[in-house]
């Protein structure tokens, strides 16, 4: 998993799992003062430079993957907060949405 903006959670991440590569976007809020309560997720492919380059520059193809939101309530992340993260997708199952990704 690669990260930046950590706050108490790191708000930017490049994730992978067997799908492809993910970014989960939670960008500072000026207007309210504070990180929003949700973050955006999109897809990133499965070539691993082509996510590398969509997540350190926020191109133009990172509209093309959004997929939706996910509330920062549905996220666990490991103990330190920076190797490994699962969302809940359902009332009783999880799914694991990283694994270390190369940086």
């Amino acid at each position: 998993m690669a990260y930046r903006g950590f706050w108490d959670v790191p708000r930017l991440l490049l994730t992978q799992d067997a799908a492809g590569f993910w970014i989960l976007d939670c960008r500072f809020d000026p207007e309210r003062d504070e990180y929003p309560s949700v973050f955006k997720l999109y897809y990133a492919g499965f070539d691993t430079a082509a996510a590398m380059s969509i997540y350190e520059n926020h191109n133009a193809e990172i509209v093309a993957g959004y997929r939706g939101e996910i509330a920062f309530a549905a996220l666990e992340f490991d103990p330190s907060r920076r190797k490994q993260v699962r969302i809940a997708v359902g009332p009783r199952s999880n799914r694991a949405v990283s694994s270390p990704a190369a940086a």
